[in-house]
């Protein structure tokens, strides 16, 4: 067997990233049953900004999916709390939901 000649240059281009991230404890990092404590999570705003401030230098060359078992009304309650507590998470361009089972 013959090997062609290996090169050591690595050319990384310009392009678009699509990112798929779970939804619970990964993209949104506070667990859902500390969300009702009004006093825990305060790291979160922090969070919530630098994730906006992230998506925004990013418009355009990076997309982002949330994907999650959870069904899309589970969801929406986690972020009605999320909101009720004043967290500001960037939208995701779609949800994945049930495992692959529904997008929205």
């Amino acid at each position: 067997m013959k090997v062609a000649g290996v090169t050591n240059k690595i050319n990384f281009k310009a392009g678009k990233v699509n990112v798929y991230s779970d939804f619970d404890e990964t993209y949104c990092p506070a667990k859902h049953s500390s969300l009702h404590g009004e006093s825990e999570n305060e790291f979160m705003k922090e969070y919530c900004s630098k994730m906006d401030k992230f998506f925004k230098s990013t418009k355009g060359d990076l997309h982002f999916y949330i994907t999650t078992g959870r069904t899309f009304g589970e969801y929406e309650a986690i972020s009605y709390l999320l909101k009720m507590r004043g967290f500001q998470l960037p939208l995701p361009e779609s949800f994945i939901a049930k495992n692959g089972g529904d997008e929205k």
